[in-house]
């Protein structure tokens, strides 16, 4: 069995229940962290709807918007969504992202 394979060299709090295969999708899930630049919000209110949005989006660990300051950050992984796919999402709120 490949798990069996695996055993001696995986850490002893991982029970064996755990497919191996899981195991190394999570190990090796590529985050990617980006800043845009964010034109047409007007207030506060602005920057939490595109978090609120951006946030529920599969794949997406961490949005923080800055609405003074006319940017966001992001971090996801890249395996479930891309940057287009984001910079699409706040384009659809009526906000311009690069």
């Amino acid at each position: 069995m490949v798990a069996n394979h695996f055993a001696p060299f995986l850490p002893q709090c991982i029970p064996p229940s755990i497919p191996i295969i899981s195991l190394l999708i999570s190990i090796f899930t590529i985050m990617e962290k980006i800043e845009l630049h964010i034109e047409g919000m007007h207030c506060g209110s602005c920057a939490v709807g595109i978090q609120m949005l951006v946030s529920q989006m599969d794949g997406v660990q961490s949005v923080s918007v800055d609405y003074e300051g006319k940017k966001g950050m992001f971090e996801f992984d890249s395996a479930k969504v891309t940057k287009d796919q984001i910079v699409k999402s706040i384009a659809e709120l009526g906000y311009q992202a690069s």
